[in-house]
């Protein structure tokens, strides 16, 4: 057990010595979940993923349905030839 730690809250101060070992793995576990949670609430580069579809977009999406509809598609196989030659 922690003898000393100051924090500056007096209230977590007398918490903090009472605690086990096990319990201060968890409560650094849950201080970086609060720390990861913070930091992704404010990272606003991953608005992207939000974004509405470009044109581009939109027509690749409607030309692939076409596509699909009239059995102009890949195969996993050739995909995966594809995918591994990286065209």
């Amino acid at each position: 057990m922690i003898k000393t730690l100051t924090t500056g809250k007096n209230a977590l101060e007398k918490e903090l010595p009472l605690l086990t070992e096990d319990e201060f793995t968890k409560l650094a576990e849950y201080a970086r979940f609060l720390r990861w949670s913070r930091i992704d609430i404010d990272d606003e580069d991953d608005d992207w993923a939000d974004a509405p579809l470009t044109p581009e977009e939109e027509e690749g999406l409607r030309q692939g349905r076409e596509n699909f509809k009239n059995g102009n598609y890949l195969t996993l196989q050739e995909f995966r030839e594809r995918m591994a030659c990286g065209e």
